[in-house]
């Protein structure tokens, strides 16, 4: 039993934690396993999401497995767990609006060079909201993060 000043294998925690190992086993093989989908229906849409809710897609799956080595003296048990998922996450970014773009400015029109109005096409797409004097939008998109993490024992 460890009460204060555990490392950090123990995790955070308040309290006691109390680790114990058992000494026994089944002359029987036996297993389990599971798998959790995480369903998109029950998903809500973030005050920042573009008007389509971002994909977000989790899997939780895994797998036990024990039996003996040597009946009645040795036994050995496993278990392995995986985690699949692929979130979209929000992102908004101030881009320059479309009249900005072109030259009109709230304070008067200025001359735009031709390479950077192509060059900001890609980088400002026109699709945005209105924000500030106009002279800028807010620009709403989704990226996709992808994380895999896997345990086993």
């Amino acid at each position: 039993m460890v009460t204060s000043n555990y490392t950090a294998e123990y995790g955070r925690t308040s309290g006691a934690v109390i680790n114990s190992v058992t000494k026994s086993g089944t002359n029987n093989f036996h297993g389990s396993s599971y798998f959790f989908d995480r369903d998109k229906i029950f998903d809500a849409r973030n005050y920042f999401d573009p008007a389509t809710k971002p994909p977000f897609r989790r899997i939780q799956f895994g797998a036990s497995a024990g039996g003996p080595i040597i009946k009645d003296r040795t036994f050995i048990f496993g278990d392995y767990e995986g985690i699949r998922e692929n979130q979209s996450l929000s992102f908004s970014d101030i881009v320059p609006s479309q009249n900005a773009r072109a030259g009109q400015l709230a304070s008067g029109p200025i001359i735009v060079d031709q390479a950077v109005k192509a060059g900001s096409c890609p980088v400002a797409p026109a699709e945005c909201r209105p924000a500030g004097n106009g002279d800028t939008g807010v620009f709403l998109t989704s990226a996709l993060k992808s994380a895999q993490r896997i345990t086993s024992r």
